[in-house]
């Protein structure tokens, strides 16, 4: 079954919006998680695929990548400039399946702007995995995103939700 990361997130940012909590600049939510299928990849609207490929390529020469890591699983500590918000990935130990070895991949966000930078985040965990499943002759599996605060900007709200106060006369 095909899935479109962007209805996600734009589910996701529905979510916010209609039940999260009012900030000063923006609506909030802590601790939202979800997951998606990276077999295929699908980029998110407003991501941009040219600058996510030079980021995961930039990414990917910080890191000691070995095949016998594979096993046991690995956690890549974000200390570059690139996807700030990103703190850390980490693979699952290789799940073996018919079809051969699978890399599944859990993203750890500190905060992120649903709208404004949560598709390139998607986006350079997808490329990030699909490089990371090539180099190891592995296949990308799932994504599993946790993002500790999770906020829509005021000026990016579509559904205000006003609520009312009835007073029976």
């Amino acid at each position: 079954m095909a899935q479109d990361v962007t209805a996600i997130i734009d589910g996701i940012k529905g979510s916010i919006e209609t039940v999260g909590r009012s900030g000063q600049d923006a609506v909030y939510l802590d601790n939202v998680s979800f997951r998606i299928n990276a077999s295929n990849l699908d980029v998110p609207h407003d991501s941009d695929l040219e600058k996510g490929r030079v980021d995961t390529e930039e990414w990917l020469e910080s890191f000691d990548l070995t095949a016998d890591s594979i096993d046991e699983g690995i956690v890549f500590v974000n200390n570059s400039e690139i996807a700030v918000d990103i703190v850390c990935l980490q693979t699952l130990p290789a799940e073996r399946t018919l079809g051969g070895l699978r890399i599944d991949l859990t993203v750890t966000i500190s905060s992120s702007d649903i709208t404004n930078e949560l598709p390139q985040q998607v986006l350079l965990s997808e490329l990030f995995l699909h490089e990371l499943s090539q180099q190891l002759e592995a296949k990308p599996g799932r994504i599993t995103f946790n993002i500790a605060y999770a906020y829509v900007l005021w000026d990016n709200v579509e559904q205000l939700v006003e609520y009312e106060i009835e007073i029976p006369r």
